[in-house]
């Protein structure tokens, strides 16, 4: 709900809180659920730490960033 939140407080509209204080972002990234990619012979794994690479080289001190699920699938043998 907070992404949903700052997304709506970026572009001036309703934010659904009785009070809210949110700083100007430069960039959302979110990285939320997991999948492969088998086309380019990615385990969800590696597609995970694809995506998350990209937001790390990307992101700034002022980016705002979702992550949920990182490494979930991972099995340890």
């Amino acid at each position: 709900m907070l992404h949903f939140s700052n997304v709506c407080a970026q572009m001036g509209s309703f934010v659904p809180a009785q009070r809210a204080e949110m700083g100007v972002v430069d960039r959302m990234f979110a990285r939320v659920g997991a999948s492969d990619n088998v086309s380019k012979n990615m385990s969800t794994f590696q597609v995970e730490m694809s995506e998350m690479a990209h937001i790390l080289l990307n992101a700034t001190s002022r980016s705002f960033v979702v992550i949920d699920e990182l490494g979930q699938y991972i099995i340890y043998i």
